[in-house]
């Protein structure tokens, strides 16, 4: 033994630990099952996501094509409604039909327009979902 301090100063220690866990009740066999038990999961969940986008855009395709179909419609259904009241109005001045039946052609040409206005703002709506959908 030496109370030298050089000696001291040039020694070194190295420890190799080397563990080994015969028995662990079998947790490993666990952790192992429940990862792939965990895998499949996640593997179903990202299935089931993917149909319902796909569900949904298609559902948001059907309701853009609806709506063209409502919005085509609409604007039949006004110039139908401006003809029937022209016609409402000639009747009137010549004395064929009275205010009443006159009022009743131009509140038909109102609500053509006002289902028009709404099948325009559907639609908007829905492709703005799409455009939402997409980014």
């Amino acid at each position: 033994f030496s109370f030298d301090r050089n000696y001291w100063n040039n020694t070194w220690d190295i420890s190799v630990v080397f563990q080994w866990t015969l028995f662990n009740g079998f947790k490993n066999i666990a952790d192992i099952k429940q990862s792939f038990a965990e895998e499949k999961k996640q593997i179903l969940m990202k299935e089931n996501a993917d149909k319902g986008l796909e569900i949904l855009f298609e559902s948001l395709a059907t309701s853009i094509d609806e709506y063209k179909a409502i919005i085509e419609a609409a604007g039949q259904t006004i110039k139908m409604a401006e003809d029937g009241y022209k016609i409402a109005l000639e009747n009137y001045s010549q004395g064929l039909i009275n205010s009443l039946d006159l009022l009743g052609a131009e509140d038909s040409v109102r609500k053509a327009k006002i289902n028009y206005l709404n099948a325009l703002l559907n639609y908007t709506t829905k492709v703005q979902e799409i455009r939402n959908f997409i980014e």
